[in-house]
């Protein structure tokens, strides 16, 4: 990035292995990552102490992550390797101990002869447990928690096409157009109609018109297919652009960037930023932020109260502190799919969630309800176990809240809100793991993690939300968006399937003087296809241990473990991206995953895949 001044971030790699050792930012703050002679990460600095520490086993497994700063840890334990005859060779993780000592344990399916998967049959949670079923061909028909059941059934295609609540208490069905899109999601109970959704889409795949519990909204799309106007009943907005994909207008209040694509003025309401490019003020708080751009403090102007916040190594937001009150949060092993929040070292609420991390219900006081989506995943409703809608949401397109009943004071304080994100209420924004999400001015608080040089607008933009199309989009991570129908707001979803256990870097990982390596975010929209691919993808045998020949090999013969892997190297915030030197424009990612995934001890592997996004081949790396 680099500043108005003329100040750059600058980067510095070991020039043996290619990894990425220190960023220097314009503030003079440094981040410095150390290695072993694996490739494993073993400890981030901020370049004079230690923030978190690895620990590897004798296979190279991580056994523990120490929070240096606050004197906290983190530990793993896994399956004997001895016993897995998947062929693993890495064995499969069976327990976690956060930082705050709540436990988490897995059991996994035993499939023909014996043979053990890396499909879950249950996740146990702080003592409650969620047991997962599958049908013949491995697809997740229930989830079972407490008695309580969640039951799936696919179409022809394998889609989710109805889900039917626990108790008996409803069901929730979805329709699908011949090209595939969501047309109609019906969600009622005996005594509630929650979601009643028909929708319909332009030439180009956008939506074009919604009818939503009898209330019909249309939208209008400009050349490069953002958001110029929803008309929600009788109520219009229109919003236009510049030609850096800035939102300069909102129903007539101008919004005002500068050569950063930082908005500074919106309206009357003035916003400033530091040197790294992370929002200082703007007319209602003041933010504080650490070296690596995550936001620690929340101050309101007009009162003074603070709202501070600590993050683990993955820049998982972890505990909230306000008026004395410590809200911590936990998570499931090493996803971004929040399990529960505790407070004085009491679970205050649990999450339920499928087995991919879609939200289904949560607990509250020993009692359970039902989350009720749209396709974006917004939440429109929850109902209790008999039924009875217990709060209901609407919002428009960028997610602003237009209106909230909570009837069941267990659900005052739930979170989850517009495209299933984290709500703050405390600012009114929406908290998505890498960064802070603005509704009202369409803006993030900071920079993209991974700023690329695309030419087309938005895709380099740095601030702006979801391409400006918040209708087809969201960002689950603050780190790219996508299409809703990818991230499974109605069906099953991969973001944040995989385990990372690489620290998280924020800022953006640049070319290196290698003529041709890539910047991973330059190809956004071409790895938006990728993503969408794997579910598609099929490793030739060739690669597979089972096969003959003296091709490199994963360690598996099962090909839904390595499109696992596959999501987990997309995903990582290690990726490298390369561009093929022949004639074809082809690209591949190399990705250390820090566990073994070859017959001959590899923990890399590299993906190869076309212009269009469609995976070529992958194969394990020395």
């Amino acid at each position: 990035m680099k500043t108005a001044d003329g100040k750059v971030t600058q980067y510095a790699y070991n020039d043996k292995t290619g990894d990425l050792s220190r960023i220097d930012l314009p503030s003079g703050k440094s981040i410095v990552y150390k290695y072993n002679s694996e490739g494993d990460t073993t400890a981030v600095s901020d370049g004079t102490k230690n923030l978190f520490d690895y620990v590897y086993d004798a296979d190279g497994k991580l056994t523990e992550v120490k929070d240096s700063t606050n004197s906290k840890s983190k530990r793993y334990s896994y399956e004997n390797t001895l016993t897995n005859s998947a062929g693993d060779g890495q064995g499969r993780l069976m327990s976690i101990t956060d930082y705050f000592g709540i436990n988490q344990s897995y059991k996994y399916v035993t499939g023909i002869d014996s043979i053990k998967t890396d499909l879950p049959s249950s996740m146990t949670f702080n003592g409650v447990e969620s047991i997962y079923s599958y049908d013949k061909v491995n697809r997740l028909d229930k989830v079972e928690v407490s008695g309580n059941k969640w039951l799936f059934r696919h179409d022809e295609l394998g889609r989710v096409n109805q889900t039917k609540l626990p108790m008996n208490t409803g069901s929730v069905d979805y329709e699908f157009g011949d090209n595939g899109a969501i047309e109609s999601i019906v969600s009622e109970t005996g005594v509630a109609n929650v979601v009643n959704d028909q929708y319909s889409y332009d030439q180009y795949g956008n939506m074009s018109k919604k009818q939503s519990n009898g209330v019909v909204s249309t939208y209008q799309y400009d050349a490069m297919d953002q958001l110029t106007e929803e008309k929600i009943g009788d109520k219009t907005f229109s919003y236009t652009y510049d030609k850096r994909g800035n939102r300069t207008s909102v129903n007539g209040t101008n919004a005002t960037f500068n050569i950063m694509n930082q908005l500074t003025q919106f309206g009357s309401e003035s916003i400033s930023y530091d040197a790294d490019g992370n929002r200082t003020g703007d007319g209602k708080f003041t933010y504080e932020w650490d070296a690596v751009g995550q936001m620690t403090r929340l101050t309101e102007k007009s009162t003074g109260e603070t709202w501070s916040y600590q993050y683990d190594e993955h820049g998982r937001r972890i505990t909230k502190v306000h008026n004395g009150t410590t809200i911590r949060y936990h998570y499931d092993s090493d996803t971004n799919h929040l399990m529960a929040e505790s407070q004085d070292g009491q679970v205050i609420r649990q999450y339920i969630r499928d087995q991919e991390g879609n939200l289904l219900g949560l607990k509250v006081n020993g009692t359970y309800y039902s989350y009720h989506k749209n396709y974006r995943g917004d939440i429109i409703g929850i109902t209790d176990m008999s039924g009875n809608l217990q709060a209901s949401y609407e919002y428009d397109s960028w997610g602003n809240v237009l209106k909230e009943d909570v009837k069941d004071t267990n659900l005052k304080n739930q979170p989850f809100r517009y495209a299933s994100y984290f709500y703050d209420t405390e600012s009114s924004q929406y908290y998505l793991m890498a960064r802070y999400y603005h509704p009202k001015h369409g803006v993030f608080l900071s920079v993209d993690p991974e700023l690329g040089t695309d030419e087309t607008v938005g895709m380099h933009n740095g601030y702006n939300y979801a391409n400006n199309n918040t209708v087809r989009n969201i960002d689950p991570s603050g780190r790219a968006w996508q299409s809703a129908d990818q991230a499974g707001g109605y069906g099953s979803n991969n973001i944040g399937g995989g385990v990372s256990i690489s620290p998280r870097i924020r800022v953006v990982r640049v070319s290196t003087p290698k003529s041709y390596r890539v910047n991973a975010s330059s190809l956004k929209q071409v790895f938006n296809n990728v993503r969408k691919d794997t579910s598609r993808f099929r490793v030739s045998n060739k690669h597979l241990n089972n096969a003959g020949g003296r091709y490199v090999k994963f360690n598996t013969s099962q090909k839904s473990k390595v499109n696992k892997w596959i999501r987990e190297a997309l995903n990582s915030e290690r990726k490298r991206v390369y561009r093929n030197k022949n004639k074809t424009k082809s690209y591949y990612v190399v990705a250390n995953l820090h566990k073994k995934i070859g017959t001959r001890g590899e923990k890399r592997i590299k993906i190869v895949f076309g212009a269009d996004g469609k995976i070529w081949t992958a194969y394990p790396l020395k």
